[in-house]
């Protein structure tokens, strides 16, 4: 006895959906995170700088270590 086509036909089409294509994909979005340093700033950056002059070119630091406050640390 032959295997009747509709359940086929559906279970065929429940297992292709598992890959969608790219198209369907979800779009996502890139996201920035965190300070993006570019060689220009690292340029400006001279010696003899005050903290709030380094802060203007550079951002806030991203990692700020309890036990070394003079140490910023930009990833």
């Amino acid at each position: 006895m032959p295997m009747p086509r509709a359940p086929t036909l559906a279970l065929a089409l429940l297992l292709g959906a598992c890959a969608l294509p790219d198209f369907m994909a979800p779009h996502r979005i890139d996201i920035q995170q965190g300070n993006y340093i570019t060689q220009e700033m690292v340029s400006q950056l001279k010696p003899g700088m005050s903290k709030e002059q380094v802060r203007y070119l550079l951002g806030t630091p991203l990692l700020t270590d309890i036990f070394h406050a003079e140490r910023w640390d930009y990833v």
